[in-house]
């Protein structure tokens, strides 16, 4: 059986609402973080917010183990993501750790 193809905008169920309750996400527009394909002026601005935020690294926890197919999330964009998934896959964890500054 295939996953279930998700679309943008789709609500999801929170496994985990904790973190999110901080998130320095929280208080903006969602259209910063959802981009459409091909304007990624905001993805600057949302990569800014996440920065700042004290839950970035649960957050991009999340969006890694639920395979988020858009937005950004926890700082990094769906290329980032699949990049990081790509890394850990072949034992470079350490390499794909885009919360540590």
């Amino acid at each position: 059986m295939e996953p279930r193809q998700r679309h943008i905008g789709e609500e999801r169920d929170f496994e985990e609402t904790e973190w999110t309750e901080e998130a320095a996400c929280a208080g903006h527009p969602t259209e910063v973080f959802f981009v459409d394909v091909g304007k990624s002026s905001n993805i600057p601005i949302a990569k800014a917010i996440c920065r700042s935020c004290p839950v970035q690294k649960e957050c991009l926890d999340y969006a890694l183990r639920q395979k988020e197919e858009f937005g950004v999330w926890g700082g990094a964009t769906p290329a980032e993501r699949n990049n990081i998934l790509r890394l850990r896959a072949i034992g470079l964890s350490h390499v794909a750790d885009l919360t540590n500054d």
